[in-house]
This record gives C-alpha cells, structure tokens and sequence, in this order.
C-alpha cells in the first residue's frame, strides 16, 4: 500500500544528535535523536514505503523541510530514531526519493527515476527485471551522477574527488576540473594556454596512506580545541573541532566544516551530524557532552576545501620503540587476555616482539623472551571506572608506564615510537613504510589514527615521532594540572583516558598532528583498505551501512593496515593475524 507523506513546515533553527557509539568491541552503535526545534508546533504523518528487492523505499512527494522523528521519552526510554536528509540534500541510498536531490548520499549508488514523481537511490536500474519483481514500472533513467570519485580522463567537478591516490580535483573555473597530485595556475596556464584557477575541490585521495605528494612537506592541523564547531564559519581558522571534518566553501561568504561535500548540492543537515556517545554518568555529565548545531542555509556549495598551511619537515628513518600494556584486571564486565594475547604474539614473532626494541608492561609476573626487548612489572591503581566499559580509568597505570620507559631510556635511540594494545592486531613492517615516508615537523608530531569523533588519537595504536614522545615524557607531570584531567568538558566522560592525556599534553607543548588519512567510506566496495589503523572504536573506519551493525569488527580478509582492532581472544586474534598476513607486506601505492 503506497501513502503520500504529510508535513506541516517546520522551521528547523537547532539539530540535536546524540548516540551511545562503539565504546568497546561488543558496544552496539544507538543512534538516538533529537531535534530541537523554535518557535512552532509539528504534526508528522506516517510515511509510507514502497519494496523494492530486501529494502524499502519511500515513495513520497518530499517537503522542503527535513523528515524528521522525534525522540519521545517514555517511561524513562528513550525511542530511537534516525533523521533523514532533506529534499534537496543528498538522499540516503534505498530509503529516500532522489527525485529533488538527484544525488545520493552513499558512495557507489546512482539515483534511478522510477516514474514523474519518485526516484531511489540503487547500485544499478534494470527496468524489465524491476517489473519481474513485482516492483512496478520504471524507467531507469539516471538523475545526476553516480557518487563515485573521477578519474584523470574527466572533469571531476561533478564528483568532487578522484580515483587514483594522491590525486586532487583542482578547479580550473567553474565548468572545468581535473585530478591531479598538485597544481600551480602559472604552470598550468604554461602548460594549457588558459587561466587556472587551481582551487581544491573536495579532499585528497588517500587510500594509500601516503603523505608526501608534496616533497618535504607534510599536511598538519591544529588542537581541535583551537578550531571551528560544527555549524559555525571556518573560513578564518580553516580547520574543524571534530577530527575528520574538513571546512568546505559554499560561496565567497561562507564556509563550514564537513564530513564530506557533495559539488553544487546543499550540504547543510544531517548528514553531517557526528555520532556522540551519551554523557555518563547521567546524574554528572560532562559540560557540553552533547552537540548542537545550526544547519547551513539551503543552496549550492563550491566544495572548495580551505586548509591550515602545509609544514616542512624532514625524514627521520622508520626504526620503532614498541611498547604495550598488558592488564590481568582490567575491573570490566569481561575477563581480560590480554597476558595470553602478549604471549601468542611473541611466538608468532609479531606484535611489539617484530619491532627494533619493545617493552611490555604488566600487573602481573609474565615470562618473555627479553632478548630485544625487557619487561617492567607496574602497579595499577584501580579507582573510577569507565561507565560503558566498567574498566577502571587507565591514566593512573600509564603514568607509571610513562615514568618507567623515560627511566629505561632506550627509546631515545629510535625516531619513532609506537604503543599498541595488546588485543590490535600490529604488524610492525607496515607500520615501518608508512612512517618511513612521513616527514616530522620541527615541533615533533604524532599520528591521529580516527575520523568523525572530537578526540581522534585512539589508544589502541599510537604513533609518535621520538620528539613528540620526549615532549610527553617531559611534561607528563606538569600536564596533570595544566589539563582538567577529572573535569572534562565536551566529552561523555569527565575522567581522561591515557590517550586523551597524551595528546592533549603534546598540543599543550606545540606538538603538530598529522590528520587521518583513512579511507574507508569513499572507495570501491572490493576494493583492499590500507592505511595506518582502523578499529571498532572508531566510526570513520566503517562505511555508513556498517555504522548501524550492531557488532562490527575488521575484515581482516581484506584489510592491510599496520594495526587492526580489537581481536580479545587468543583464537580470533591468530585467526586475523593469518589472514591479514595472507595480504602480504603493506606495500604504498599499489592500486586496491
């Protein structure tokens, strides 16, 4: 049964999002919302759908105005509930009519006009088997252009990314782009005969990870903390208060920080709305835990990407210090392993024991072969715990973890340091040829390994420069009155984690951070993921379909990446291990 939807106008001043999101690996992914809407009363009518193949379309004449579910409280539960695009935004593949829009929000769909007033979103239209189907008659035509990135051989404003690594779309006016590593307009108009513009359109290509298209020069942002929020003007400071976004033009007064940017379409609602996790504990939540903002105007965006200048820097080598953390009791709701996970890794030779030198840490006696590396045996103070995970807050042990390595000494002969825990899977060599190809900035750097959350430098796998790692040792102690370490304002829980801590230190210190450069969401669907990390604690590591599993991991049958995460048994952790192995040694540059 097909039903038209009904809406009253709404006039949307605020968008209110929050969500519980993937605090540990068994950590289901909520997505509760809220709008917060002024000024105006709102009656939703049902919206109907129309079945096509497993999914459901809506087959609705589309408002101006977004559609938007309510979150109604109901005997202290909260209903769940997602916002949808508006019209004119890009849709949401087989959930919405493209009609309007003619653009679809998930990478690799098309919008297919089934008849005058409805059109989806679907990888691919055959009209005869649509109408085997039971689907009704449609004409398959395709409105707008697929989402998919350009290749070199196209202009690739429609697009507003390229195909090929390293490659950026560079505008040479308004009608004309094309993909290229770097472009200069005096160079070009030698090279061309006309007037470039050379504006960048939309982000770089960085699906293998690399970031030195630019010769001695490497791409930095600053401390969130000193950038723009969601929904404000970017174009002074040029960067974003959520890792991941990326300020983008709409015209030559405007500029705001998105997750992505879909050339001339409007790109000023939901589907820019970050995941949050819920402040906790309800009865104490931190300042500011939730995030509002108000959506850009309609109207068609430039995409033109503004960016903190580049820095210079020079190679350091790609020799590691390795350390990782092994805790008997963690004090969470599962046992922990990760003594049994250590000790796999150093009979399969892998993990810390492949680095140049390593130490492990642990509350309890472990037996390890020391040859290369030592073992400390640390106090771990156990006092508030963490409200999802109920593990006890980890700054206290790797304070002492911290003391013992600066005492120890030894990492001081090496460029780079690495920590990894013990449930990510970490292959060394790869990390070795990615770092080995990444210049350090005079202030030292350190690697954010996550997109689309407010703190970016997840604990699972982080990355040092030597110098960005003396700045934390230095002023590990000074930092815990610097810092509101116990007071955390703009996060879903007051207590730091050690991760936090150190990064917000080494901003404290003028350390640069190197930006993300996973590619996930923005690739072909079989294509190989590459990069420095992905794990199930961060929501840019998944397409936006996998966002809404309730349990997600890795597939390591099809990733190469230096570190994969979490693996908690000894069993599935191997199992990842052999399979990622099977990909061979990261390779740069190679086409996925």
């Amino acid at each position: 049964m097909q039903m038209k939807a009904i809406q009253q106008s709404v006039n949307e001043s605020a968008t209110e999002i929050t969500s519980e999101h993937f605090e540990s690996e068994q950590q289901r992914k909520a997505f509760p919302t809220k709008a917060v809407v002024l000024g105006i009363c709102i009656a939703l009518a049902v919206v109907a759908t129309i079945a096509i193949k497993e999914m459901p379309i809506a087959e609705s004449k589309m408002m101006d105005d977004a559609l938007i579910d309510f979150a109604e409280t109901k005997k202290n539960k909260t209903k769940k509930v997602k916002l949808l695009p508006k019209a004119e935004e890009c849709s949401m593949a087989k959930t919405q009519n493209c009609m309007k829009s003619q653009c679809c929000d998930n990478f690799g769909f098309q919008c297919y006009q089934k008849n005058a007033t409805f059109a989806a979103c679907l990888k691919k239209c055959d009209a005869q088997k649509m109408a085997t189907a039971g689907n009704g008659t449609w004409s398959c035509a395709e409105l707008g252009v697929r989402t998919r990135c350009a290749s070199t051989s196209e202009s690739c404003l429609p697009y507003g990314c390229c195909a090929d690594a390293k490659h950026q779309c560079y505008a040479k006016n308004a009608n004309w782009g094309q993909c290229r590593v770097s472009c200069d307009p005096a160079g070009m108009a030698a090279i061309d005969g006309a007037k470039w513009d050379c504006a960048p359109i939309g982000p770089r290509n960085s699906k293998d990870y690399r970031g030195d298209f630019l010769p001695s020069f490497t791409e930095v942002e600053p401390w969130v903390k000193k950038c723009t929020p969601l929904g404000e003007n970017c174009a002074s400071t040029k960067c974003c208060s959520w890792t991941g976004y990326k300020c983008y033009e709409k015209n030559t007064t405007w500029a705001s920080c998105l997750m992505g940017c879909h050339p001339q379409k409007w790109n000023g609602g939901v589907a820019q709305v970050p995941l949050v996790q819920k402040g906790k504990p309800l009865a104490n939540q931190p300042a500011h835990w939730n995030v509002s903002f108000t959506p850009a105007s309609p109207g068609p965006w430039t995409c033109k990407r503004l960016s903190p200048p580049m820095k210079s820097g020079k190679f350091n080598g790609s020799s590691l210090f390795c350390f990782s953390v092994a805790i008997s009791d963690t004090g969470g709701k599962k046992q922990s392993m990760d003594v049994d996970l250590l000790k796999q890794a150093q009979q399969l030779k892998t993990h810390v024991f492949a680095c140049e030198r390593w130490m492990v840490f642990s509350d309890v006696e472990m037996k390890l072969d020391t040859n290369a590396g030592g073992f400390v045996k640390v106090a771990y103070p156990k006092g508030i715990r963490r409200p999802n995970t109920k593990n006890y807050v980890n700054l206290p042990v790797f304070l002492n973890v911290w003391r013992a390595i600066k005492a120890d000494t030894n990492w001081k002969s090496f460029p780079w340091v690495a920590k990894a825990d013990p449930s990510t899977v970490f292959i060394p060599q790869r990390l070795r040829d990615i770092v080995g190809r990444q210049v350090v900035t005079e202030s030292g750097v350190y690697m954010e390994n996550c997109k689309y959350v407010r703190m970016g430098f997840h604990g699972s796998l982080e990355v040092f420069s030597a110098l960005a790692f003396s700045k934390l040792l230095a002023h590990m102690e000074d930092c815990q009155t610097r810092l509101p370490i116990h007071d955390a304002d703009h996060a879903h829980f007051r207590e730091y984690g050690e991760d936090k801590f150190a990064a917000w230190c080494m901003h404290l210190e003028g350390v640069d951070k190197i930006p993300s450069r996973q590619q996930v969401d923005t690739i072909p669907e079989d294509s190989m993921i590459q990069g420095l990390h992905i794990t199930v604690s961060c929501p840019g590591h998944r397409t936006k379909f996998a966002r809404t599993m309730k349990k997600w991991h890795p597939n390591c049958t099809n990733t190469r990446s230096a570190g994969l995460h979490a693996f908690r048994k000894p069993a599935k952790w191997a199992k990842c291990f052999s399979e990622t192995m099977k990909l061979g040694a990261y390779e740069i540059g190679m086409n996925s």
